[in-house]
């Protein structure tokens, strides 16, 4: 239920890595569940095998960590839910209707150019010289011949793609532990090092030296316009599950073990 990335989160934003697969798996799942069988698709009549072994799992269980705040988490996650359905869904609807896709991909990238500082600052707080450099040199390219960030060569023609680490993968690198599952408020899904990450992210972030209001605001717009096209999705696979809140508790996690047992190369 990541709709709404950082408010104390976005502005914080959340490793895009994370955000990407958990939004690719929430489209998957949702069209699972909702997609009925034609008549045409029904299985058909066992017949008898040759007894095989079975095939080798291809998906990894974990087991579900503890829930110490499970009363107060689903309190939010029900404020969360109502300000999905009635806030952030319309919200987004009118943002895909006023503006193109490559107005809002153009949006998109003037706020991850923004942020690319605070990566930066990550990798080499991680040990991460020459990938920090990396970033500063795409920073630069993507200030001056990306117009002002709002187009993205540095991916493009110089093959220096973005960083999706934050302060989490920065906790994470000194053996910080994840903390039981919290549920944020606009935010959704999170652990203590997750949610504390974002914090420090938002701190970190460019948008910060602007004056207090208008920091806010540019911090909201960067959540919004991240996240915005996953709101419907949500309401989709909310409706669809039978239990939602631990559905997308377990589905969080699971990504989140993933992560640390594959993790990205930054």
């Amino acid at each position: 239920m990541n709709f709404f990335s950082p408010l104390g989160n976005a502005g914080i934003a959340a490793p895009k890595r994370r955000v990407h697969f958990l939004a690719h798996l929430l489209l998957f799942l949702a069209a699972l569940y909702a997609a009925p069988k034609s008549r045409g698709q029904q299985e058909e009549p066992s017949v008898a095998q040759p007894v095989s072994q079975p095939a080798a799992p291809t998906v990894v269980q974990y087991p579900e960590t503890e829930d110490k705040f499970r009363p107060l988490n689903k309190v939010i996650f029900a404020f969360n839910h109502q300000a999905n359905r009635f806030l952030i869904t319309p919200l987004s609807k009118g943002y895909k209707a006023a503006l193109p896709q490559p107005v809002r991909t153009g949006v998109g990238n003037v706020f991850d150019t923004i942020g690319t500082p605070a990566s930066a600052l990550n990798l080499a707080l991680q040990g991460k010289g020459n990938k920090s450099l990396q970033q500063i040199q795409r920073f630069g390219i993507n200030l001056t011949l990306g117009l002002a960030g709002t187009h993205d060569p540095a991916t493009r023609r110089f093959g220096i793609p973005p960083s999706n680490t934050g302060f989490d993968s920065t906790l994470e690198r000194y053996g910080v532990g994840r903390g039981s599952y919290l549920v944020v408020p606009f935010i959704g899904s999170s652990d203590g090092r997750a949610f504390a990450g974002l914090v420090v992210d938002s701190v970190l972030n460019p948008l910060s030296l602007l004056p207090t209001p208008e920091s806010t605001y540019a911090k909201v717009a960067d959540a919004f316009q991240e996240n915005a096209p996953l709101a419907e999705n949500y309401l989709e696979l909310y409706r669809e599950t039978e239990n939602a809140y631990r559905f997308l508790k377990n589905l969080y996690e699971q990504g989140r073990l993933r992560d640390e047992d594959y993790p990205a190369n930054e």
